[in-house]
């Protein structure tokens, strides 16, 4: 990244993440292009409506349904605005922060029809963002994640056949058997080319190196892989645990 270019960012995406990677974060880490592409991501604007998806699903969390229906709404404000004024790669990622928030919604009350609607649009919103901007290609990931979200879906709709069929389908993309998504000209995204992303970009630094484990060291792949398994046999009526946009203010 070229010198304070991290300065022009909203501050929680000035650091590569933790537990697990800041992808905005490692895209502009590549400089030029993909630099312009994280400061319009980061507009104030598109940061706040991040955040009401933030905060929707943290009441969400919480069956504050009404509260969670508001900041959805709000979020849904903020993402319609962007569609005349972002660039559409832009306004692909943060569709996939309100589709995804939607479907926890529906999920939450059991309107699971809906719920698997809205994460079909979320994996499309990203698959069409990496489509006009292959720099986006960590994005991929989200679809993977997307796999498990669906299980949950289908767990409380106590379709066990379903259940272990798309639980078959997230352990062929995480084994690389199958795409994280395929684009519109046929490329294949799976988590080998993700891996060879970050694999790619120059002198990391532990810090940076730390969230990037659960892809590029095989035993921490595994340990995410058992975590996600782990929240999918949770007792059907419990509160999900639930992957949050970026932590924002």
């Amino acid at each position: 990244m070229t010198a304070g270019f991290l300065d022009r960012l909203h501050p929680s995406f000035r650091d590569p993440g933790d537990r697990e990677p800041n992808i905005a974060y490692f895209i502009a880490r590549q400089g030029g292009e993909a630099e312009l592409w994280t400061e319009e991501y980061t507009r104030p604007e598109h940061v706040e409506m991040i955040a009401a998806t933030n905060r929707a699903l943290q009441a969400l969390r919480l069956r504050r349904i009404e509260a969670g229906r508001r900041e959805l709404r709000a979020a849904e404000e903020g993402f319609r605005a962007a569609a005349s004024t972002a660039p559409p790669s832009v306004h692909h990622i943060l569709g996939r922060w309100y589709y995804g928030a939607l479907a926890y919604l529906h999920y939450c009350t059991e309107e699971f029809a809906a719920a698997e609607e809205a994460l079909e649009r979320a994996d499309e919103e990203v698959r069409e963002a990496i489509d006009q901007a292959r720099f986006l290609l960590p994005y991929a990931t989200e679809c993977y994640e997307f796999w498990f979200q669906r299980v949950r879906v289908a767990r409380n709709r106590r379709r066990w056949d379903e259940v272990w069929r798309r639980i078959e389908i997230a352990r062929q993309i995480f084994d690389g058997e199958r795409p994280c998504c395929v684009l519109s000209d046929g490329t294949r995204i799976d988590m080998a080319t993700v891996q060879d992303f970050y694999r790619g970009l120059p002198a990391l630094d532990e810090a940076e190196r730390r969230p990037l484990l659960r892809f590029l060291d095989e035993e921490s792949r595994q340990v995410w892989f058992r975590a996600l398994l782990g929240e999918i046999y949770a007792l059907p009526g419990f509160v999900i645990p639930y992957p949050p946009a970026p932590s924002v203010v």
